[in-house]
């Protein structure tokens, strides 16, 4: 298997949008209410992704939801885009919903679901950038993953580098750590340890991966080239292997 994958550099991520939740089915409060009153586990056990059945709404198992951010949130305002939002319609966290795809034989292994980004990054915000990612929780509170070892996913893109981090509240200057990896037309695998994961080069904290890996929020992808008249990423089977 080709291995596309490289050092972390500089990524710039800003916070995500502060709107109010509204009342549809995509992790609305209403959807993740009885799920905040029950105590979430503190430890991740099993992780697998392949969006067959994630139909029409952003929640994932186990209690999370998939999001979407880009440098419209930044300061000063982006105007990087992502096609597949849902329009007015946000996650309990006020974060973008973002509901996978379901093409017939257009995921891995001629499967029909998968989650796919696509638009155009511009520099109007300096380090434009867009992307998404999977909470694990509805509150996005840390969760220990440190008895996995890494992160598998399938990916295809439009020829260009995209970065793959792990969202940790230990972070507090979005130097999260991350690996960079290149994504082409055709479905490829990539396979990444967490011993792969670095923080780019500015940040104002270092924090060992093995504290993060025992209180991480989300996985997220997100573009790294700028400015693209047009990118697209598509994924599928994500998991966390041991």
């Amino acid at each position: 298997m080709k291995k596309n994958i490289v050092t972390q550099s500089i990524i710039i991520f800003t916070s995500l949008l502060l709107l109010s939740c509204n009342n549809s089915k995509h992790a609305s409060a209403e959807d993740l209410k009885d799920s905040l009153k029950t105590k979430i586990k503190k430890e991740l056990s099993t992780f697998f992704i392949d969006f067959e059945n994630v139909k029409n709404t952003s929640k994932v198992y186990p209690n999370g939801f998939l999001y979407a951010f880009s440098d419209q949130s930044a300061t000063p305002k982006g105007t990087s885009t992502i096609n597949e939002l849902k329009k007015n319609s946000f996650n309990y966290d006020n974060s973008l919903v973002l509901i996978p795809m379901h093409e017939k034989g257009k995921g891995v292994f001629n499967s029909d679901g998968f989650l796919r980004i696509s638009g155009k990054i511009t520099t109007v915000f300096p380090y434009g950038f867009a992307g998404c990612g999977i909470s694990f929780t509805p509150d996005r509170q840390g969760l220990d993953i440190s008895k996995f070892k890494g992160l598998k996913f399938w990916a295809r893109g439009n020829g260009v580098n995209f970065v793959v981090r792990l969202e940790s509240p230990l972070i507090t200057d979005y130097a999260f750590h991350g690996c960079e990896f290149f994504a082409d037309n055709d479905w490829e695998e990539f396979v990444i340890p967490f011993e792969d994961f670095r923080q780019p080069f500015w940040k104002t904290k270092q924090v060992n991966i093995k504290d993060i890996l025992k209180s991480v929020s989300s996985i997220q992808w997100q573009s790294y080239n700028r400015p693209m008249d047009k990118y697209f990423l598509c994924l599928d089977n994500i998991e966390l292997f041991k």
